[in-house]
This record gives C-alpha cells, structure tokens and sequence, in this order.
C-alpha cells in the first residue's frame, strides 16, 4: 500500500465517522448550533460540507424528496444537486471575499425580523378548524403564542430601530 493510498484510506475513514454526524447536527436548523456546527466542522476542514448538507436535508425533508449519504447520485438527486449547489455558492462567496461570521451575523437578524411572521402563520394554522380538526389550540397556548408574538415583534421593531 502506497503513502497516497495509505491516506486517502485515513481521510476516508475520517467522513465516514465524523461526516454525517457532524451534517445530522447541523440540520436542527438553528443558526448558534449551524455556527457551533461550522466551527467544529471547519475545524476538519468541514464546513462548507456540513451547511451544504443541512441545507439538503431540510430541502428533502420540504419537498419528500429521498435524502441521505448512504444513498447513491440516482437515487437521490435533488439531495445530492442540492449540496453541490450549495457547496458552488459557498466556494463562491469564500473567493469573493464575504465574511463567513458577517454572514451569520445577517442570517440572525433575518430570522429575527422573519420570527414574528411565522409565529402568526402557525398561530393561524394552529386555530383553523378545516386543517387542525379537532386538534386546534387551547386558549392557554393561545395566550402563550399571541404573549411570545408580541414579544418578538417588540424585539425586531427595536432591532430595526437600533440598527438604523
């Protein structure tokens, strides 16, 4: 066995130990734990790999597509076109010049300024008869979505304001 064979065994090794639990926890969808995430992947060398994997599996996970590392090019296309996308668009930004926490910076805010809206669209849905049936929300969670709406719209007026 040759010194390049010899290592390529070792780096294979390595993803497929450290690989798809570090992509698995990155997809809880969470900025801190994608930048905690990052960090230790980045660590391995890792991390583009492992946002481009979260992102394929929310994106299976969306659409049903099938999804997974254990599943070969044919058999799950849109994951695997999903994380070559991604990983172009990141090698892109790197050459480019952005600062990859500027943009985690960015991304928080716009999930800041995004939160109020989803928590009204899943209090909507929440209380609509003709989707939840029977199971629609009692007052009590209501009183906790309207206090936690109220909450966040606050906190991304003021981000706003103390922004500008």
């Amino acid at each position: 066995m040759s010194a390049t064979t010899s290592f390529s065994v070792k780096i294979k090794n390595l993803f497929r130990v450290l690989g798809p639990g570090l992509i698995t926890g990155a997809s809880d969808d969470d900025p801190s734990g994608i930048a905690t995430y990052s960090q230790a992947g980045a660590q391995f060398g890792l991390a583009i790999p492992v946002l481009a994997g979260s992102l394929s599996y929310i994106l299976a996970e969306t659409f049903g597509w099938e999804a997974g590392l254990d599943k070969k090019f044919y058999q799950a296309k849109g994951f695997y076109i999903t994380g070559i996308i991604s990983i172009l668009i990141g090698l892109a930004l790197n050459f480019a010049g952005v600062s990859p926490m500027q943009s985690l910076i960015y991304t928080a805010i716009l999930y800041g300024l995004t939160s109020p809206v989803m928590i009204a669209v899943i209090l909507h849905i929440s209380n609509n008869k003709k989707i939840m049936g029977k199971f629609t929300n009692r007052s009590h969670f209501n009183i906790l979505g309207f206090i936690t709406l109220a909450l966040m719209t606050e906190a991304a007026i003021a981000l706003i304001y103390f922004q500008f």
